[in-house]
């Protein structure tokens, strides 16, 4: 006996069958013939018949005309399903594309590549970069191909646009790894990767370990309070029902004590890390944050006391906060009441855990002051920034409190779009903003769902503003509603373009993708009559107009790898998602992590000097260029634009590095080494200039002596037995045929060259420094000219004449003294 009472496949009526095409015949000849592939094969025919019968030739000719015009003229084979690709912007406008009003459209923009059409012509589908903007959820249960689709968007985008992403995979597989490494190399990119790994596989980390495992990075390396703030938040819950009042209390500790620790950060007194957070949450450290009896600070792991005074600013938040928390001054932590300390404790044991968590497990990634991952470095320098988290490693709060930290990072990075400035010209205030909409930043946050992160989907709200695309990778809605459902729902909300993937959820991801795709009227056969032996049933004539569906469930659960549907502006899309192609097992790449130099970015004084550098040599080289400053120094070679371009420009840049305190105050040594000691103030001191090979081919100046002798030594300025003397009288005492050396031969105007350069480097000087600056001292100058006479051995008897070209080559030997 048969127990089957599903009906069998060839009892299932298909659509095909159940639908009525409701077009008249002369429509679907004339839908026909606008395909290409039907066109060509009627003007075949129509070739062969007059071939063969020669008077058919006007009615071939005429059929062969309105076919091709038919199928070159419509706009449907002038169109793709969602945009046209850039390389046919000369050509064709693209009728997808209205500008607002719908009166004008684009020429074709399309730049990213989604996919084709299923099935007939197989159109690829394209999108302005600007589209990614509007961000993206791609839905897909376990071997949906949906890490593929993501790491081919990345491809698509990033890679061939020349864009950055900032990847999270909580799966944290390598071959991820491999697949980003073998797109770097390809599109030669690979130094601007950085790798996020917080992988163990269950061994023990070793300090200072040759095999590197992974980027160094640390949120509170940089930024101000607020912005760390923000990033600690994320550890502790949003809401604690009936102890709302010892989460508030863990939210104010964290606000008084960072604004200290950043400024002690910012004086090289500490190392602003998890761990350190989570050693400054003791009551006692807290009170003498703020009382500084001694000024004493506590350093981890430091062989001296440092003494440090905080500002006022700083003092203030934590002044607040222990007299909220009725602390008696006057007596240790250890002394005070049983109700602060359990107070404190409270408060303390909201962030304890998870910073102990990170400082213990994961010290070899965070415990650095200059990281080799910054993320605004990411997000406006375009890198490529892989995170990985292992979900298998790492139990749910951990993973979550990882992956929290990550975007909460990042979006305070993205924050950084927005500007500083309001007020000002329209330069420092639009276009200065570090941000590119046609090659949007992507931030891809794959199976979101476990690392979901409270108020991230503001991303997606202001993203666009910003340059930013995000795109959210889940198996199901349903996982994203159990993270958090207003967030959820935002996200759904402000992404227009989803991958609808297989998908075996017929509730809330069914339920809301079959809503969003909306409904068509189609008509239905209302039954089938008996036809007849051959053909033995029919559908009537008569057919019900009725709304069913745009999609099927069974559509959507049979779909295979790399098969969706995807949703844009209304429309819905069957697909088979680009795919990159890449075959890991087939280019067996290797990888190295790049390993970055610690640099401590400098002060504010060291900035402020540099700025001052800055602008006086490039105020140096306008005067240079436009001869207000060189009137007498004849113009130079203008057969070699090299030389033309370059001589100027390194002649003062050359005078500037003369001058020592100058060249120490703006390079100081900023290696992480030099971190552990204050910067000392430069004292006035004896400089030496070493000079470069000249090149120079001089009549009567041996160059190799010269070389040999371009080592000038000054003394120093501040030298109070050097009495002023005239400089010509000077030298020539000091020479024993001072009388004889043709620096000092005066022109018709009674002035000689050593003169003439003195007063030009007085000058440069005042170009620099400014008028009345105390670096000026015309002393030091007359030493570089001194120092050149005695080693120039360009001396005779008798006396020779001055040359034409005299002050021409003193000026390229001079060039040559200070390079």
């Amino acid at each position: 006996m048969n127990h089957n009472q599903a009906p069998s496949h060839n009892q299932i009526i298909t659509n095909s069958k159940k639908y009525a095409d409701t077009r008249t015949e002369l429509q679907k000849v004339w839908a026909f013939v606008t395909g290409f592939e039907a066109a060509l094969s009627i003007n075949l025919i129509c070739i062969v018949l007059v071939f063969f019968a020669p008077y058919y030739f006007y009615v071939s000719f005429l059929t062969i005309t309105i076919v091709t015009l038919r199928c070159t003229l419509t706009k449907i084979n002038k169109t793709l399903p969602v945009k046209l690709p850039i390389e046919l912007k000369g050509k064709y406008t693209d009728w997808n594309a209205p500008y607002p009003g719908r009166i004008k459209y684009k020429k074709a923009l399309g730049t990213v590549m989604l996919g084709n059409i299923r099935g007939g012509a197989a159109k690829e589908l394209w999108q302005e970069g600007g589209d990614l903007l509007t961000h993206g959820l791609v839905i897909g249960t376990t071997g949906a191909g949906k890490t593929e689709t993501l790491i081919s968007l990345v491809g698509a985008t990033t890679f061939c646009m020349g864009g950055g992403v900032f990847y999270l995979d909580p799966k944290a597989g390598n071959k991820l790894l491999i697949q980003i490494v073998i797109l770097c190399k390809m599109f030669g990119r690979i130094d601007d990767l950085r790798v996020l790994n917080y992988k163990k596989g269950g061994a023990t980390i070793k300090e200072e370990w040759w095999q590197k495992g992974t980027n160094t990075f640390n949120p509170f390396a940089l930024g101000n309070p607020s912005e760390n703030f923000q990033i600690l938040g994320m550890l502790i819950p949003s809401e604690a029902g009936q102890n709302e009042s010892f989460l508030a209390s863990a939210r104010e500790v964290m606000k008084a004590i960072l604004p200290a620790l950043c400024e002690l950060r910012d004086n090289n007194i500490i190392r602003l890390s998890p761990g350190l957070i989570a050693d400054y949450l003791n009551l006692q450290r807290v009170a003498d944050l703020y009382y500084q009896t001694d000024k004493n600070i506590y350093v981890p792991d430091a062989e001296e006391n440092v003494t440090f005074e905080l500002s006022k600013k700083v003092k203030r938040p934590l002044q607040m906060y222990l007299e909220n928390l009725q602390y008696d001054g006057s007596k240790n932590a250890s002394q005070q009441n049983e109700s602060v300390t359990r107070s404190f404790g409270y408060a303390k044991s909201y962030y304890g855990e998870p910073l102990a968590n990170l400082a213990a497990n994961f010290g070899h990634i965070y415990d650095y002051d200059t990281p080799e991952i910054s993320l605004e470095d990411v997000i406006f320098n375009n890198r490529i920034f892989l995170s990985l988290l292992p979900a298998m490693e790492n139990p749910p709060a951990e993973q979550k409190n990882l992956g929290k930290i990550s975007l909460s990072a990042v979006k305070q990075a993205m924050s950084l779009g927005l500007g500083s400035v309001t007020e000002g010209s329209f330069e420092d205030i639009i276009e200065n903003l570090p941000i590119d909409l046609k090659v949007p930043f992507n931030i891809i946050a794959d199976e979101y769902a476990e690392v979901a992160v409270p108020g991230f989907a503001v991303a997606a709200t202001q993203g666009r503003s910003l340059g930013t695309s995000v795109t959210f990778g889940s198996q199901d809605l349903a996982g994203l509603i159990r993270a958090d459902k207003d967030e959820a729902e935002m996200i759904f909300g402000n992404t227009l373009n989803k991958w609808l993937m297989r998908t075996q959820d017929p509730e809330t991801t069914w339920k809301k993708f079959k809503e969003l795709a909306s409904t068509v009227s189609v008509a239905e056969a209302g039954s089938f009559s008996e036809a007849s032996l051959i053909n033995r049933f029919k559908k009537d004539v008569q057919a019900t107009i009725k709304e069913v569906d745009k999609i099927h469930f069974d559509d959507v659960a049979s779909q295979i790898e790399g098969e969706a549907h995807f949703f844009e502006r209304g429309n819905v899309h069957k697909i088979n998602t680009f795919y990159h192609g890449i075959d890991e097992t087939k280019f067996k790449t290797s990888f190295r992590y790049n390993r970055l130099i610690p640099i401590i970015p400098p002060t504010d004084q060291e900035i402020d000097v540099i700025k001052r550098y800055v602008h006086g040599a490039n105020t140096l080289i306008k005067q240079y260029e436009s001869d207000n400053i060189y009137p007498n120094i004849p113009k130079l070679n203008p057969d070699s634009a090299w030389l033309s371009e370059s001589e100027g420009k390194s002649l003062f840049g050359s005078t500037l590095h003369k001058y020592k305190h100058v060249y120490d105050a703006i390079t100081p040594d900023n290696t992480q080494k030099a971190a552990q000691t204050k910067p000392q103030p430069v004292k006035d001191e004896k400089v030496r200039t070493n000079t470069n090979t000249s090149q120079l081919n001089v009549s009567g100046l041996d160059a190799e002596q010269f070389n040999a002798s371009m080592e000038s030594e000054s003394v120093s300025k501040d030298n109070p037995t050097k009495e002023p003397t005239t400089l010509s009288n000077d030298i020539a005492n000091t020479l024993a045929e001072g009388s004889h050396h043709w620096l000092f031969s005066a022109d018709g105007s009674g002035i000689n060259i050593a003169d003439k350069i003195k007063e030009q480097l007085n000058s440069i000087n005042k170009q620099v420094y400014g008028e009345n600056s105390e670096h000026i001292n015309e002393s030091e100058v007359e030493d570089v000219i001194r120092t050149t006479a005695k080693e120039i051995p360009y001396t005779s008897k008798p006396r020779v004449q001055p040359k034409s070209d005299d002050e021409e080559m003193m000026w390229k030997h001079v060039g040559e003294l200070f390079d």
